[in-house]
């Protein structure tokens, strides 16, 4: 049978008003009363219902997490897990809840173009919220005049955009960027770049700079829906552009998709890194110890990008001063075992 605070004022000899108040820090007890109280949560197994304070102090204790479902599901990303985690982690500790909104792309194409969020912020079912993704592309420009307007509460985590909303961001464009850089310091300039679809946008910005390169680098940009990244996609891909042409080098989008395509290359007798080169984006520390040969990867913290993240939206909640509006994560690249060195131009 479940405990309510009518069980602890009851046991605690107080009021009903007196325990919310104690729970909600809205008021001055006594020392003697709190000591009575909180004698009597322990005595009870007392847990305090959030949704049951939220009624009392008008928040719902709840914060939004917004994020669209695309090519790849946000309960397959390793990216989109540990974003989570670290949200979880830092909304656990100040007493608040998570709801996670997920919504498929192209949801401007229905419904008027409204997305999800806005019911649950008119219906007040959160106190705020988190975007994960470019802004654009997930608030319409009057859902953001109404959110502006209301005041409400907004971080969103992606590229930086030209908003007065707070901001956690790892630059896509420039650490896509590096990896080629890195490949490149090493002689390699036929390379196969793997990309999820919905980072097509992205994809596009890095393409209109390797273009102006003059080094003679061929940049094989590969965008992949998730029904296509798969051991067959990618065994076609070896055997006409390794085993057939001449690319050096892939990088991979995450982990799980850099062990399939291990995977492959062992299957098709494709030796890396000495006939082939790989380097993945990776969300884990040091998850790419584990593959033979170890992983030269990218570490993108998405766990940390989440924490601040939801850190931000607290501090925003509470009324604090906030130095930084934008907090940047810079990836850190690890070099181990699966890059070769070109001494000389490779043969099929």
């Amino acid at each position: 049978m479940s405990v309510s605070i009518y069980d602890v004022a009851a046991e605690a000899g107080v009021s009903i008003a007196t325990v919310s108040r104690i729970l909600n820090k809205s008021a001055a007890v006594s020392p003697k009363k709190v000591a009575a109280v909180q004698a009597a949560m322990e005595k009870l197994h007392f847990e305090p219902n959030q949704f049951a304070r939220g009624l009392v102090n008008k928040q719902a204790n709840m914060i939004g997490v917004y994020m669209l479902d695309g090519d790849v599901s946000v309960f397959d990303s390793t990216y989109s897990i540990e974003l989570l985690k670290g949200i979880q982690r830092v909304l656990t500790y100040q007493d608040k809840c998570m709801t996670l909104i997920v919504e498929r792309p192209g949801f401007y194409k229905r419904a008027g173009g409204i997305p999800a969020y806005r019911e649950y912020v008119r219906s007040k079912r959160i106190d705020g919220l988190i975007l994960n993704g470019p802004l654009r592309a997930m608030m319409p420009p009057e859902v953001e005049r109404e959110l502006r307007e209301m005041d409400f509460p907004v971080v969103y985590i992606g590229r930086q955009e030209e908003s007065e909303f707070l901001n956690v961001y790892a630059h896509y464009v420039e650490y896509c960027l590096e990896i080629l850089e890195h490949l490149r310091a090493k002689g390699h300039t036929n390379i196969i770049y793997y990309a999820i679809s919905m980072h097509e946008n992205y994809i596009r910005q890095v393409k209109s700079v390797t273009d102006t390169w003059q080094d003679g680098s061929r940049i094989c940009f590969r965008l992949l829906h998730t029904g296509e990244m798969s051991r067959e996609q990618y065994k076609k891909d070896l055997q006409k552009y390794v085993c057939g042409g001449e690319i050096t080098a892939v990088c991979m989008p995450d982990y799980d998709q850099a062990v399939t395509m291990l995977g492959v290359c062992n299957e098709l007798h494709i030796p890396v890194p000495d006939r082939l080169s790989m380097v993945a984006v990776t969300h884990r520390m040091d998850e790419a110890k584990q593959t033979y040969p170890p992983l030269s990867t990218l570490y993108v913290p998405a766990v940390d990008m989440g924490a601040s993240a939801a850190e931000l939206l607290l501090h925003r909640l509470n009324g604090d001063d906030i130095p930084e509006t934008g907090i940047e994560y810079k990836p850190r690249y690890t070099e181990r075992e699966s890059v070769k060195e070109m001494t000389a131009p490779m043969t099929p």
